[in-house]
């Protein structure tokens, strides 16, 4: 979990100070991709404990 706020903290600094549209848009996607695989992974603990 530590590693994904790291790597959010990086992506949205990419974000806020990169004047280059393409450098930003490849960083709002690296943010989907790990709130997908965080939530995938959630979901599967989730139902491991059921």
């Amino acid at each position: 979990m530590i590693d994904e706020l790291g790597a959010y903290d990086n992506l949205f600094h990419i974000i806020k100070t990169s004047s280059d549209n393409k450098t930003r848009i490849n960083s709002l996607n690296y943010i989907a991709i790990i709130m997908a695989k965080s939530t995938i992974h959630s979901n599967r603990k989730f139902c491991l404990n059921l």
